[in-house]
């Protein structure tokens, strides 16, 4: 059934006499006219008929059981006499302008009347009656609430979950590595400033490494480069993946940085796009095909504590390693977050997160085991486990036949200050399946009929 009362105001648009410039139509394509050109004007008012009497004939067809139309003179503008003959349905019923449009108008209704299936019949009555209110009574009395609002409901997110993490909290033996750990936590927001430690080159001075060392530090320059690396995603990895193609995103997006910051910045962002990727050595992320950038994730969480997650994380993820506490909470809601890119290779699907902190100047700075360090320092692990336990649910919503030890990748950080160096500056984490059905159970408070353990923690054994 269609329903249409206000048929009738289908027009064109009146042409703005007043306007520069005037859209222009013809067959080879559009254009806009600059001044003043009747034809032109003329065309477009010509184009926008045709597409009110389109519409109309859209609307009329779509019905299958009845369709009702509302009629009647239409004044549009200031003028007296109705001048609905200047639209779509006046077209379409032959209407007259002037002193000829009543005789115009009431003779397609007598000729839309005779047709058959075609019935015309008057507005209704408008009734006169006024609105009276009732008479006030005594109001009852209020009602109490008596239902227990849930207080503790709430969505978190990573950072969230971390709050409160400060150098002070480090369990790191070492002081000079708690000051460049520092330069970690800055990134992620517990720090107000970055640290300005002196720089220490020992390599060339002209080599990426060191001149990377020199790029910006902080939050702004994290911003930037997960932008680029977004920008690059949009167009495509593959076709980003020349050092002209890097020039010109740099150009585009990081206009505040010199020209030998852009130079660096450029080149960086080359070797990220054709580092050979730790998951699988012989591709690279300009090879990868299927992939989602800014990967959106919701994570409902039933009821947990983040005690209880520290101590699975503790005990599966670098046992023994030494790292800050998370802050007690009780979790219950949502845990929100982004994914920088989920990518597929060879039937496995990866999290990937780009990682800007500054761990040091030299490459052995960004070793496997200062990544670690780095990692632990900064909950990483905590973000790694949640956004693959994410991943995990979205690819059992979506993915016939899903095993985790078959689909599950893993997750890979690039620390891309130190990714000039071979195998530097990469950690790449295989999925634990049993960690992730494990971290899945806790977040869903999965617990054994005598409230111990989540009933899938028994697969880590």
């Amino acid at each position: 059934m269609v329903y249409l009362p206000f048929l009738p105001l289908i027009r064109p648009k009146d042409a703005n006499k007043n306007s520069t410039a005037t859209p222009w139509r013809t067959s080879a394509g559009r254009g806009m006219n600059l001044g003043e050109f009747p034809a032109a004007i003329a065309a477009e008012h010509e184009a926008q008929m045709t597409e009110s009497v389109r519409l109309i004939y859209v609307a009329l067809t779509r019905a299958e059981s009845a369709c009702t139309v509302g009629l009647g003179p239409v004044k549009f503008g200031t003028g007296k006499q109705p001048n609905q003959h200047d639209s779509g349905l006046g077209h379409v019923l032959g209407l007259q302008g002037g002193d000829d449009f009543i005789p115009s108008f009431e003779a397609a209704l007598a000729d839309l009347d005779a047709q058959p299936g075609i019935t015309i019949e008057p507005p209704p009555s408008i009734a006169h009656a006024r609105f009276t209110a009732p008479a006030e009574g005594t109001l009852p009395p209020a009602r109490t609430a008596k239902r227990r609002v849930d207080s503790h409901w709430r969505i978190s997110s990573f950072s969230g979950l971390i709050h409160g993490l400060h150098k002070s909290e480090l369990l790191v033996a070492e002081t000079a590595r708690q000051e460049q750990l520092r330069d970690v936590l800055s990134e992620i927001g517990t720090v107000e400033e970055p640290l300005d430690l002196p720089q220490t080159h020992r390599f060339d001075p002209q080599s990426l490494s060191a001149r990377i060392s020199r790029l910006p530090r902080g939050t702004t320059f994290g911003t930037l480069l997960h932008s680029l690396l977004e920008r690059a995603g949009e167009i495509g990895f593959s076709q980003s993946a020349t050092f002209e193609a890097c020039v010109g995103l740099v150009q585009q997006l990081a206009t505040m940085l010199t020209q030998e910051q852009q130079s660096t910045l450029a080149e960086l962002v080359l070797r990220i796009l054709t580092l050979p990727l730790a998951t699988t050595p012989s591709r690279r992320l300009a090879d990868v095909s299927r992939y989602q950038i800014e990967q959106e994730f919701w994570l409902p969480v039933a009821q947990t504590q983040t005690n209880t997650i520290d101590a699975l994380l503790c005990a599966h993820v670098h046992p023994g390693q030494i790292r800050p506490m998370l802050t007690a909470q009780y979790l219950e809601g949502q845990i929100k977050g982004f994914m920088d890119l989920v990518f597929e290779v060879d039937g496995r699907f990866y999290i990937l997160d780009y990682k800007s902190n500054w761990l040091g100047d030299a490459p052995e700075d960004y070793a496997p085991r200062r990544l670690v360090e780095a990692m632990l320092a900064a909950r990483y692990d905590l973000q790694m486990v949640l956004y693959l336990t994410a991943l995990h649910r979205h690819l059992q919503d979506r993915l016939p036949n899903y095993d985790p030890a078959v689909h599950l990748g893993g997750a890979l950080y690039l620390f891309v200050r130190g990714i000039d160096s071979q195998g530097q500056g990469v950690y790449f984490a295989p999925a634990n399946p049993a960690l992730i059905a494990a971290m899945d159970a806790l977040l869903m408070d999965e617990v054994s009929p005598d409230g111990g353990h989540p009933v899938r923690t028994e697969a880590l054994v």
